[in-house]
């Protein structure tokens, strides 16, 4: 909130620190006096940034989305952090790993490609031919040495739908991973078929 950008721009003045953005959405309170962390950290604390959060969220990411952006046709930030916190009262830190990367339209400013669990907004028509938000679920993407783009594996999910569609593929990731599998690799080797049966959703046929 600007409430809280205010607190925290207050709080680097008084450190004497710099604050700076990350393009995940994060900040990095930079150049704290090593005597000064243990009252900086608390500070932050008081002003809803705890630093023992789970790390689920700092690796998430949802653009403006509605109701600031003409583009987006659903919910971003606070179904992010609805999808969030319902990992978290059924998995704790299990699922800390993750990376959660929703839009609200196709152009992908959340980058939802790329994440572990990427989720691009969308509508679907119910049976009384009236539009609802929904979200095309991809899988399968990734940055780093082994990039790729996802691709959508359950398409129109209603947006009530979707909580349970992800928590049951996350529990089905950890119920049947190899070791410290990752949620990515777990998906590569198991196919879209398999997921659904899983889940309890059909996938989507590929377009040809």
């Amino acid at each position: 909130s600007g409430d809280q950008l205010l607190a925290l721009a207050d709080l680097a003045a008084e450190h004497g620190a710099d604050l700076r953005v990350t393009r995940q959405q994060n900040f990095v309170l930079t150049n704290v006096r090593a005597d000064d962390v243990e009252r900086a950290s608390l500070r932050l604390a008081g002003i809803g940034y705890p630093l023992d959060a789970n790390p689920l969220r700092a690796g998430s990411v949802a653009c403006t989305g509605e109701p600031h952006c003409n583009f987006s046709v659903t919910e971003t930030k606070t179904r992010l952090d609805t999808l969030i916190d319902g990992l978290e009262e059924r998995f704790g830190t299990r699922a800390a790993a993750l990376r959660l990367h929703l839009d609200g339209c196709p152009h992908a400013c959340g980058q939802h490609w790329v994440g572990d669990l990427g989720f691009q907004g969308t509508t679907v028509r119910d049976a009384e031919g009236k539009r609802r938000q929904a979200y095309d679920v991809l899988l399968r993407g990734a940055l780093g040495p082994k990039a790729a783009i996802g691709r959508p594996v359950f398409r129109r999910v209603p947006t009530e739908e979707l909580d349970e569609t992800v928590e049951r593929l996350v529990a089905a990731w950890l119920e049947g991973r190899a070791g410290r599998e990752s949620f990515r690799a777990y998906c590569d080797r198991t196919t879209d078929d398999e997921l659904g049966a899983l889940i309890g959703r059909e996938p989507a046929r590929p377009r040809r």
